[in-house]
C-alpha cells in the first residue's frame, strides 16, 4: 500500500502543478503549443489525469478495510476513524485555502462517512456498489456534456485577470481568492471524482476483506490476464480522452463518448498500474524502496508539494505564475519528487511519523502519539 501511495503521489503532483502555476481555470490547448509541450499534454492527460486519485481511493478503501477488522473486540477503532475523518477535513480546508484549491483531502473526508455506513457489506455487495458507482458516474458524465451542448465554458478575460492578480499579490490576497474558487471546484470535485472515488472506496474495502494482497505471487497469477486486458482498453481510450479535453477540433462524437467513458477507461488504467507496481514489489523489492518510504509520509509529502508549488508561483514567494510550459512543469514534478523520495528514506532514522501524519494520529487517537524516534545509548568503551 505505501509502494501505491508513493506511486499516487507523483502522479497527483504532475496532475496539480499545472493549475498551480497558471490558476485554477488554466485549460491547456494543443494548437497554442511546441511540439514539446504538446507530447508532454497529451501524455499527462492521457497518462495522469483521473488515474492517480483512483489509486489513493483504493488504498483508503483498503486501509480503512484493515483497521476495523477488529470494530467487534475494540469498538475505539471506529471513534478514531470519525475523528481521522473530521481532521482530515480541517486539513483539507485549510490546503485548499492557504495552498491549493484542487485539495481532494475534504472529499475523501465527506465520503469517508459513507464508508462507514457500507463497513460491513459482504465483499460480492461492495463490488457491485462499486460497479454502481462507476456506472452512474458515466451516465452523470454523459448528461452532463449533452447539457452543456458544446457551449464554450472557458472562463471571462476579467475572471482570469482577477485570478491572476491575486495569485500573484500577497498571501493573503491569495488565499481570499482560493476561499471563493474553493465554493466553485467543490461541486465540480462532487461531480466529477466522488463517484468514481466512492467505488474504488469499496472496491479497496473489499480487497481487505478478502486479503488480495496477502499472497502477491497469487494476485499476480489470478490477475494477470485482467491487467492485460485493462492495459489494452485502458491506453487507446484515455489517448482519446486526452485528445478530447485538449484539441477542440476533435470529432463531436469522439470527445463525447472519450469523456463519457472516462471513468471506465480511467479505471481499466488505474488497475494496469496497479498490478504493474504489485508485479515490481514481488520481483524487484529494493528498487521500490524508495517509492515506498514517500508512501509512507504520504500526507506529509502531499502537503509539502503543494507548498512548494505554492511559493514557486505565487506572489508572496517566488512569483513565477504563468512563466513555465507543461515540459518543464513536468521536469520540475519530477525533481522536486526525487528529492521528496530521498528524504523519506532517510526521515524515519530520526523519527517515527512524517509532521502532519503525527497531528493527524494524534488527534484521532486523542492524545498525543510518539514522534522522535529513541535511540538505545551506546555503552562507554570497557563497560558492560
Amino acid at each position: 500500500m505505501d509502494l501505491i501511495r508513493g506511486f499516487g503521489l507523483f502522479g497527483i503532483f504532475v496532475v496539480n502543478l499545472p493549475f498551480m502555476a497558471n490558476t485554477i481555470y488554466h485549460e491547456p490547448q494543443l494548437a497554442s503549443l511546441g511540439w514539446i509541450d504538446r507530447f508532454v499534454t497529451l501524455l499527462v492527460s492521457a497518462l495522469f489525469q483521473l488515474k492517480f486519485y483512483l489509486l489513493f481511493s483504493f488504498v483508503f478503501g483498503y486501509s480503512f478495510g484493515l483497521q476495523i477488522e477488529s470494530e467487534r473486540e475494540e469498538p475505539s477503532k471506529i471513534q478514531a476513524f470519525r475523528r481521522r475523518l473530521t481532521g482530515l477535513f480541517a486539513f483539507g480546508l485549510l490546503d485548499g485555502v492557504f495552498l491549493f484549491v484542487g485539495d481532494i483531502l475534504t472529499s475523501y473526508a465527506l465520503l469517508g462517512v459513507l464508508l462507514l455506513k457500507v463497513r460491513w457489506s459482504p465483499p460480492r455487495r461492495l463490488w457491485r456498489m462499486g460497479l454502481g458507482a462507476f456506472l452512474l458516474a458515466i451516465l452523470i458524465y454523459g448528461c452532463a456534456i449533452v447539457a452543456m451542448g458544446g457551449d464554450d465554458l472557458s472562463p471571462s478575460k476579467e475572471i482570469l485577470e482577477q485570478a491572476t492578480k491575486a495569485y500573484a499579490g500577497s498571501f493573503w490576497q491569495g488565499a481570499i481568492q482560493r476561499a471563493g474558487d474553493l465554493l466553485l471546484v467543490l461541486p465540480f470535485l462532487a461531480i466529477t471524482n466522488w463517484l468514481p472515488a466512492f467505488g474504488m472506496f469499496c472496491w479497496g474495502l473489499a480487497a481487505a476483506k478478502t486479503g488480495a494482497f496477502e499472497d502477491i505471487s497469487e494476485f499476480l497469477s489470478r490477475h494477470g490476464s485482467r491487467a492485460r486486458m485493462c492495459l489494452a482498453i485502458g491506453l487507446p481510450a484515455n489517448l482519446l480522452f486526452a485528445f478530447a479535453v485538449t484539441d477542440r477540433s476533435v470529432g463531436i462524437w469522439v470527445g463525447f463518448f472519450s469523456i463519457a467513458l472516462s471513468p471506465a477507461s480511467a479505471v481499466c488504467l488505474s488497475f494496469a498500474y496497479l498490478y504493474g507496481l504489485a508485479w515490481l514489489h514481488f520481483r524487484w523489492p529494493a528498487h521500490t524502496a524508495p517509492l515506498e518510504s514517500a508512501g509512507r509520509l504520504s500526507l506529509s509529502n502531499y502537503f509539502c508539494q503543494n507548498l512548494f508549488g505554492c511559493f514557486l508561483f505565487c506572489g508572496w514567494g517566488l512569483g513565477q505564475l504563468g512563466r513555465f510550459g507543461p515540459a518543464h512543469l513536468f521536469l520540475i514534478a519530477a525533481g522536486w519528487f526525487l528529492v521528496q523520495g530521498i528524504v523519506s528514506v532517510y526521515y524515519p532514522r530520526w523519527f517515527l511519523l512524517g509532521p502532519d501524519e503525527w497531528l493527524l494520529r494524534s488527534f484521532s487517537k486523542g492524545q498525543w502519539q510518539p514522534f522522535r524516534r529513541i535511540r538505545a545509548a551506546v555503552p562507554a568503551s570497557g563497560h558492560h
